[in-house]
Order: structure tokens, then C-alpha cells, then sequence
């Protein structure tokens, strides 16, 4: 019964993939003769990589440049964007690629380093590209191997952090590359939005104290050690305290959620919500007194650039790419994720800090504005483009 249904699922992806493969010839022949920029993703899901291309797309079509995304496999993403043409390629990479060849746009944007595949073709074929490379250690370390066999003539590749820049260059010593952050968008800083399906909601008039994780459940997100260093805290002031886990099950760490829901299942002081819109994460924030990021090896995690953005005091470990840019006690905290204890004491530092922390999430903001705002990616994403493009006529001239 099983492989019947991964069977019909194969043949409803094959399907979609056709039709959206006959809405990019579509497309093309309708933007042909316009500045165009081609991104690629490997898949539209709500992860991080995925939303920042498409804040990137965004950002560039705004300044003039016909957009579209392709991805590699479907997602629960396509469904909520309007405003930049998204198609999906799974099965049909190949007669993808060649349509972008037959239709020369005048570069790529080609997002994490999974793709290897795509960059040898765009680059034999001398289309300018940038690389976006969004990981850290742990997925460098299985394909940073493809990177040593690519001859790169027309690629420029840009990591998003500090965080996944050395990691990179921990394994390819010579590696010279650059950093492109990406940017958060404001959109839905001053709006009021609606109210969302959050146990944070009701019961954030019970308790003094509310701590938020967002993101995957999954053993890289680190869930079970941020529950493990709650149950630690004393019992008068967990009392006090919610503690709300936002994000979805990662279907490949099922024995990982299930031992995560065993942990917080009996506590009436944890919380656990699969979704929230991305319209109204808004209110997440707004409702929680500390944002905490407990990742390991997470080269730039938006729950913090998100943070920061709504003013929200946020606590992350040392193995992310905003541990570089943190002044503890001043503009956000740090502990280090080597033992749980470690976290325990670090909540029961800020929780004795609760009635001045406002001043913490102030100057939060301010990294936002520095690092991660959309005018700053505006700039240095345009500029790394234009880089990408000179890169590939002064390569040309050349050759």
C-alpha cells in the first residue's frame, strides 16, 4: 500500500512538474529581451534558504530585473506567494536547465551547496552565477568534495555567514570566498495582524515568563536540550514560566519528535505548535519575553534575525552565524551549548534580568538595521550581482 502511494505521488509531482515546465517556456518567451534572473532552490518549503531567495527575488525585481524561481522540489511555499513566478522541476532538471541555456537570462542565483549539479551546467555553458552557499559544517562535509571537481570560470560564491564561510574553509584551506547576508523584510513590522493559533496567546496572561523556539523539529534545532534545561530551572519559577516550541515535524527525525513529545507531553508549562503562518509569526514574537536558538551548527538562523527585527530579547548558542555579531547582556545573549546546565543558567541569569530587558531588544534592533534589514541586502545584494556579471564579460573578453 505504501509503494502504491509514493507510486501516485511520483506520477502527481511528474505531472506538475510538465505543466510548470510549459508555464516557463511561457514565461521566458514573455520576459525575452528584459533583464532576467534566473534562482534556483532546492526546495520551496518554510526553511530558512528558500525565504531569503525569495526576499532576494523580490528585492530584484524591484530593481528592474524580471524574477523567477525554480525549484527542485515542491512546496508548501508556492502556495503562498503571488508576486514572483515559481516553477517546479522535479524529474525534469535537466530539460530545465537546457531551457534556461536555450534562453541565455542574464544570471543565476543558485541556492545551497546541494545544487553542485546546477552550477557545473551554468558555468560550462558561461552563464554568470552566484553561488549562495546557506550550510554549515555538516552538509559542507558531504559534498564540499563536488566543490574541489568543479572548474569554476563564471560562478562567484558567497556564504551566508561568518559561521559557514570557516567552516568551508576548514575543509578547503585556499577557499577565498565572500559573505552575503540576507535580509529580513519589515513587511509586517507596523501591521496588526490577526490572531494566531498559539497556546502563547491564552496563556501568556497566567505566567510572567514566556520562551519561544522556532523552527524544524530536528536534532540540528537542538528542541530536547533547550526541554532538558528547563526541567532543571526550580519548580517556583517554572511555575511562572511557558515555554513554546513553534515548528513543524522533519519527516526524515521522526524517532527524534517522537522522544522530543515524550519529553514535554506531561508538563503544563511547554508548549507545542506545529504551524503559524508566516503572516502572523508577528504575534509570536510580540508575545514572548525571550526568543532562544539553541542550534547546533546553524550557519544563520532567521528565528534570530527575526528577533531582532521585532525587538525581542533572543538567547542563542554559540554554533550559529549571529554568535559572531552578539555582545552578551547588551544586544542580545549567548551560552555555550556544551552542557545543558550551561542553558539552565543562563535563563535563570535573564529571568532575574525580566524587567530590563527592553533596552537588550533595542539595541537587538539595531543588528537588524546593521546586518539584515532589506536596505542593506538591497545594497550588497545588488552589488555582488553586478560583481557576478563584470566577472563574466571581463572572463569573456578573455576567452
Amino acid at each position: 500500500m505504501f509503494g502504491i502511494s509514493k507510486i501516485c505521488k511520483a506520477i502527481t509531482d511528474l505531472y506538475a512538474s510538465v505543466a510548470s515546465y510549459l508555464q516557463l517556456i511561457k514565461y521566458f518567451q514573455n520576459n525575452n529581451g528584459k533583464k532576467m534572473c534566473v534562482c534556483v532552490s532546492h526546495a520551496m518549503s518554510r526553511s530558512g534558504a528558500p525565504q531569503v531567495l525569495l526576499e532576494a527575488s523580490r528585492i530584484l525585481k524591484k530593481n528592474g530585473y524580471s524574477v523567477c524561481i525554480i525549484s527542485v522540489r515542491h512546496g508548501v511555499l508556492e502556495k503562498e506567494i503571488s508576486d514572483i513566478d515559481v516553477f517546479s522541476c522535479r524529474f525534469l532538471e535537466k530539460v530545465f536547465m537546457k531551457t534556461i541555456l536555450r534562453f541565455r537570462p542574464d544570471v543565476c542565483i543558485v541556492n545551497t551547496i546541494i545544487l553542485s549539479g546546477w552550477i557545473e551546467f551554468l558555468d560550462a555553458n558561461n552563464i554568470p552565477t552566484l553561488w549562495w552557499i546557506h550550510e554549515g559544517k555538516t552538509y559542507i562535509e558531504k559534498y564540499y568534495e563536488k566543490y574541489l571537481k568543479l572548474k569554476i570560470n563564471n560562478t562567484e560564491v558567497y556564504n551566508v555567514s561568518e559561521w559557514s564561510l570557516e567552516a568551508f574553509k576548514s575543509f578547503v584551506p585556499d577557499y577565498e570566498g565572500k559573505v552575503l547576508y540576507y535580509g529580513i523584510s519589515d513587511k509586517y513590522k507596523n501591521e496588526i495582524v490577526s490572531k494566531c493559533d498559539a497556546n502563547v496567546i491564552t496563556k501568556k496572561q497566567s505566567v510572567q515568563f514566556v520562551m519561544t523556539v522556532i523552527g524544524t523539529i530536528s536534532e540540528r534545532k537542538n528542541q530536547a536540550f533547550v526541554v532538558q534545561a528547563f526541567k532543571k530551572l526550580p519548580e517556583s519559577m517554572k511555575s511562572n514560566m511557558l515555554l513554546v516550541f513553534v515548528g513543524a515535524l522533519n519527516r526524515q527525525e521522526q524517532k527524534y519528535f517522537d522522544v522530543f513529545k515524550s519529553m514535554i507531553d506531561s508538563d503544563d508549562n511547554i508548549a507545542y505548535i506545529p504551524y503559524v503562518k508566516h503572516d502572523e509569526i508577528k504575534r509570536v514574537y510580540e508575545e514572548s519575553d525571550l526568543v532562544i536558538c539553541a542550534s547546533i551548527d546553524d550557519p544563520l538562523p532567521v528565528v534570530i534575525s527575526e528577533a531582532m527585527l521585532y525587538r525581542t530579547p533572543f538567547l542563542t548558542s554559540r554554533s550559529t552565524g549571529q554568535y559572531y555579531m552578539v555582545c552578551d547582556g547588551i544586544n542580545g545573549f549567548v551560552f555555550d551549548e556544551s552542557a545543558v546546565e550551561n542553558l539552565t543558567n543562563k535563563i535563570l541569569q535573564i529571568y532575574q534580568l525580566r524587567q530590563s530587558l527592553d533596552g537588550v531588544g533595542d539595541r537587538g534592533f539595531d543588528l537588524y538595521q546593521s546586518y539584515f534589514s532589506n536596505q542593506a541586502f538591497e545594497k550588497n545584494l545588488c552589488a555582488a550581482l553586478n560583481h557576478v556579471i563584470e566577472k563574466r564579460k571581463n572572463y569573456g573578453d578573455k576567452n
